[in-house]
């Protein structure tokens, strides 16, 4: 059975790149980057759905454990980073979030989405077990 971590917790990946994306049509709102535009920084607004609501998580949400491993490794777009955990025993919920945005700070340039790089796919979806201790994390648009 897959288990899935941040159970409830969605959010938008913002990717700032050296070049302005484009629209890939002037009918649709999706974008997409310049092939030759790169990253300078991506930041991750968590958030988490609540009495119809967007809020951002509390602080004892975020100081939830919320995996016991000593590592874990997180799958994206452009490959797999291996985080290893602060205190050496388990991941918060704050940890966690911290360490899809390292993975995607190394591996989001990888990917290809109309020749550059996928910036249409930013609403965080969760994060699947695929492994033991191998978590895809799950992007939409």
């Amino acid at each position: 059975m897959s288990r899935e971590l941040l159970s409830g917790v969605g959010g938008r990946l913002e990717i700032e790149l050296s070049e302005p994306p484009e629209r890939i049509t002037p009918t649709l709102v999706n974008e997409r980057a310049t092939p030759t535009a790169t990253i300078l920084s991506v930041h991750l607004d968590a958030y988490v759905f609540e009495d119809g609501h967007l809020r951002p998580l509390r602080d004892e949400e975020l100081s939830r454990v919320e995996l016991k491993r000593p590592t874990v490794t997180l799958r994206s777009h452009g490959g797999a980073v291996v985080h290893h955990a602060q205190n050496g025993r388990s991941f918060t919920v704050s940890e966690l979030l911290a360490a899809i945005v390292k993975t995607e700070r190394k591996t989001r340039a990888e990917s290809t989405w109309f020749k550059g790089v996928d910036v249409h796919h930013v609403f965080f979806q969760g994060i699947h077990k695929v492994e033991e201790g191998v978590f895809d994390i799950n992007w939409g648009s």
